[in-house]
């Protein structure tokens, strides 16, 4: 069944209930994994090229290096650079998987296919990288054009003439880059919602992107504002339900009366797996506050918890990262389901268009010839 939507700001704070769907979390959550491996594999190429050993990137990051401030060389730098940019990029086409099964759901379809759903990202959902690409070539066209013509302005006596008849073309491009920058930030944002509900191209998505920028700035930021306010309110609680999962099950199995030592010994094998950074710290108050904190305390050395336990606590702490991973994801997945509705609703506003009730083809679907379709 259709969703009825008023089209307003309460579409937006309705959207938490679209944002909590293992569907949606499993999709995002494949694409999540994937990018911090092969992210992973890049860091830790890395940190080896750099100088560092396997036993020393084992030591201080275990299966994801977060290498903040270690002094990487030119091609660590470089290797990192790609791993990034491809955690990223994954995650933005699971993202457009994410908002395909949001629209199609909202169209009616509920039983819209996860598979089906990542076949489309993969084949559609590049205008999420091309549109900013395009306007940062934009950008860095004109920087360099400024570069130039302050080189020319150094030539003695003719640079000063240069420079003062290019003075106000000079303010107007500068004036138009700052259009540009913010323009590039909503094509960090938009693209996924505008593939998943039109099948856009690069130049479509753009257009969107623009259009929303000129017509709707001030809503597109506040709806926004809306959705990281449900993203945090969302994916707290998921941690914290989690949290106390955990929690449950080491007050019972942690039992003297139960496994006991046996299980703390586990708990803390499972935690020497997991990833330290500096980066966490910051976060401490934060997941404290949730319950979560202990996930931080991770010990220096493995503790002598003997083989089997040391077994156990391996694969402990591969759940424990799925954990994280799964809270992560849920970010990411309430921000796709929030800024889907907020484009919706956006676009209702500035062209009179219900999205939901526009459905291009689908990929490989032949279109009907005149006269197919009717009864002989």
């Amino acid at each position: 069944m259709k969703a009825v939507l008023s089209f307003s700001f309460r579409d937006v704070w309705n959207g938490v209930k679209y944002s909590f769907s293992f569907k949606k979390l499993w999709t995002q959550l494949q694409g999540l994994l994937l990018g911090v491996f092969i992210y992973s594999v890049f860091a830790y190429i890395a940190l080896l090229v750099s100088g560092l050993s396997l036993g020393e990137i084992w030591y201080y990051w275990k299966f994801v290096p977060i290498p903040v401030g270690e002094g990487l060389s030119i091609l660590g730098k470089i290797l990192i650079a790609i791993g990034i940019f491809a955690f990223v990029l994954l995650n933005y086409v699971y993202a457009v998987a994410v908002a395909k099964i949001t629209i199609e759901q909202l169209r009616g379809d509920e039983f819209y296919e996860v598979k089906d759903a990542v076949k489309f990202a993969w084949k559609k959902g590049w205008p999420v990288i091309t549109t900013p690409l395009s306007i940062t070539f934009v950008i860095v066209f004109i920087l360099v054009g400024g570069i130039i013509l302050g080189l020319l302005g150094k030539i003695p006596y003719a640079g000063e003439i240069i420079i003062l008849i290019s003075v106000i073309p000079a303010i107007v491009m500068c004036f138009f880059l700052v259009y540009l920058f913010i323009a590039l930030l909503f094509s960090l944002i938009l693209p996924p919602s505008v593939v998943a509900s039109s099948e856009s191209d690069t130049f479509d998505t753009l257009f969107e992107v623009f259009s929303t920028l000129n017509e709707q700035p001030f809503r597109f930021v506040l709806y926004q504002f809306y959705t990281w306010i449900l993203a945090l309110f969302t994916s707290s609680l998921f941690a914290w339900a989690l949290g106390r999962a955990v929690w449950i099950m080491d007050r019972v199995w942690g039992a003297s009366w139960l496994m006991g030592a046996k299980f703390k010994a586990v708990e803390e094998t499972a935690l020497y797996f997991f990833t330290s950074s500096p980066v966490f710290s910051s976060f401490y108050p934060y997941f404290r506050f949730l319950g979560v904190g202990a996930i931080l305390n991770v010990p220096a050395s493995l503790p002598p918890a003997g083989g089997l336990a040391t077994f156990v606590g391996f694969f402990f702490g591969i759940g424990l990262y799925l954990m994280v991973f799964l809270v992560i994801a849920q970010v990411i997945n309430s921000l796709n389901v929030g800024t889907l509705i907020s484009y919706l609703v956006i676009v209702k506003k500035k062209d009179e268009l219900d999205l939901l009730e526009t459905k291009k083809e689908e990929v490989g679907e032949k279109p009907l010839e005149e006269g197919e379709g009717t009864s002989k």
